[in-house]
């Protein structure tokens, strides 16, 4: 019974630290993702000549920032 209770207790303090390290190392990247968007973009388009695609794709993008 003691052994449970230490494991839940390790669970529940360790949870909220990997939560918050994986917030540090997310939010950074998405920062990057989200100012270059329109360069990636932009590239896309101009090698692939494909405007269609590219609609749902930034749509996407957007949906997974917000």
């Amino acid at each position: 019974m003691p052994e449970q209770f230490v494991m839940r207790l390790y669970v529940a303090v360790s949870l909220p630290r990997i939560h918050g390290a994986l917030h540090k190392i997310a939010d950074p990247l998405l920062t990057i993702v989200y100012t270059n968007v329109t360069a990636i973009m932009t590239n896309y388009i101009l090698d692939n000549c494909d405007v269609t695609s590219m609609g749902l794709i930034i749509y996407q993008v957007k949906a997974c920032i917000d």
